[in-house]
């Protein structure tokens, strides 16, 4: 899947608010199988997963070493 990543962000400095930058970014995620399979295909072993808490969308970590 791919998406569209928009963001602007702001500081409060005495009450003001100033913007301080953006990011605009397109985004591709993968599944966890597409991603294990990419690395089984380029020699990679996973070790562990992890599923890690985020704050705009779930994130698995993999843990893989070179074979």
């Amino acid at each position: 899947m791919e998406f569209k990543w928009e963001s602007t962000y702001n500081k409060v400095e005495a009450n003001e608010t100033i913007k301080i930058g953006e990011d605009n970014s397109t985004i591709r995620t993968f599944m966890l199988a597409e991603m294990r399979l990419f690395l089984e295909l380029h020699d990679f072993k996973v070790l562990e997963t992890h599923d890690r808490a985020s704050y705009a969308f779930p994130t698995i970590v993999i843990v893989a070493e070179k074979v």
